[in-house]
């Protein structure tokens, strides 16, 4: 999913990691859980039916490359 919809694959990589908090936290919090659980649903069934999704912003890791792309070093 990650190589055909970047947008897709934050939103689901994120629904899981925040279902995950909520499921482990102290006070297991079964809204919070639930929530992710239908964000994740949503993306999932957005993806499969074919909506394109385009990423939001740009990561940590893109923007480091393309600064590392027009470095030029110290001669």
């Amino acid at each position: 999913m990650g190589d055909t919809s970047a947008g897709y694959y934050g939103q689901i990589e994120t629904a899981l990691a925040l279902y995950c908090v909520a499921m482990v936290s102290e006070a297991v919090d079964f809204d919070s859980m639930n929530f992710h659980i239908q964000k994740l649903g949503a993306a999932l069934n957005d993806f499969i039916t074919g909506n394109v999704l385009e990423s939001q912003s740009r990561g940590c890791a893109t923007k480091f490359i393309t600064w590392f792309d027009t470095f030029t070093p110290c001669a």
